[in-house]
């Protein structure tokens, strides 16, 4: 599907979830989001309003008559209350098109791209890619999000994305919404030898992988519509992702290690997704699990494997029969 430039953008609202914690972010972002075409920006917080924030929303708008404060009342139901303020604030949005993103993403106008194909062809969403500028690390993650997306084909989800209101209400369940869970509460690992221990032991963690709101939506989305990707560039994220954080690497390394996955696995990972603590935790657990000669061969043997699954990647992907090695 090609988009075509010069097609006009459609009526939109932005939709933009804020928790009080986060009421220092809402100067830098709040102002890029209130800059573009959009008929309305929903800033959506919980309720009662906490005086600071709503200072801070107010200073931000400068004014601005888009703006609109979506108060959303408490509901236990809900495991993760950022998921039910965003869709609430999907629900009281005056168009049917909305452009959603967090409070940490200061975008630009290359969102309009996403806008402009929702509601089109049966697309429901459309992911735009986002850059961070929270710390030195993230040149490097930056730079091998592009070799990922080239070697893969394919773009991050990142959680900034228009979607379609009458598709997202045809298709996610109020109640597997409900059921998704905190980030903090399921990742974070506050002492990660409670976690060693067990699996060196051969125990297995019972908790599944963490699969975000965004996620969710778009796997529900993706039953009955269209889900693209875009490889715009819409937004800058002012603070470290949730998932490079260091809990989360070490979660996601106790996954791929309980899973099976091998050391030369392991190493292309890290480096691609710049997520060093991700490869020093999955060390950490095979040498407690197997030992420190076991470690060492591990590492002495990763870059020839590397080697040869590549040689054999390049072989058939020029036509010449050769064997598929796998990781």
């Amino acid at each position: 599907m090609s988009l075509d430039e010069d097609h006009e953008v459609p009526a939109f609202s932005v939709v933009v979830p804020v928790a009080a914690r986060d009421s220092d972010m809402v100067s830098r972002s709040l102002p890029a989001y209130l800059a573009l075409e959009a008929k309305e920006v929903l800033v959506c917080v919980d309720s009662p309003l906490d005086p600071n924030l709503t200072a801070r929303i107010r200073a931000a708008a400068k004014g601005n008559p888009k703006l609109r404060i979506v108060e959303v009342e408490p509901d236990s139901s809900w495991r993760f209350r950022q998921a039910l303020v965003r869709r609430s604030g999907f629900r009281a949005a005056v168009n049917d098109r909305i452009l959603t993103g967090d409070v940490d993403v200061v975008v630009n106008r290359n969102v309009l791209a996403a806008v402009k194909l929702v509601g089109r062809d049966n697309v429901g969403v459309v992911n735009l890619q986002k850059e961070m500028r929270s710390g030195l690390g993230d040149v490097m993650a930056n730079w091998t999000r592009r070799v990922v997306r080239i070697l893969k084909r394919e773009s991050f989800w990142s959680g900034l994305y228009a979607l379609y209101r009458p598709y997202w209400l045809d298709t996610e369940r109020e109640q597997d919404a409900k059921s998704i869970p905190h980030p903090l509460d399921h990742g974070v690992i506050d002492e990660e030898d409670d976690f060693y221990v067990p699996l060196a032991r051969k125990g297995r963690l019972s908790t599944p992988p963490y699969l975000g709101d965004d996620t969710m939506l778009k796997r529900a989305m993706l039953t009955k519509h269209k889900v693209l990707s875009l490889p715009n560039v819409g937004g800058v994220e002012v603070r470290q992702e949730t998932d490079r954080r260091p809990g989360f690497q070490t979660r996601q390394a106790i996954w791929l290690y309980t899973d099976g996955r091998s050391f030369p696995y392991m190493i292309p990972k890290s480096i691609l997704y710049a997520r060093g603590r991700m490869l020093g935790t999955y060390m950490h657990l095979m040498r407690r699990r197997s030992g420190t000669a076991h470690l060492a061969k591990a590492i002495a043997t990763s870059p020839f494997i590397l080697l040869r699954f590549a040689e054999g990647t390049a072989l058939r992907k020029a036509g010449v029969r050769a064997r598929a090695y796998k990781l």
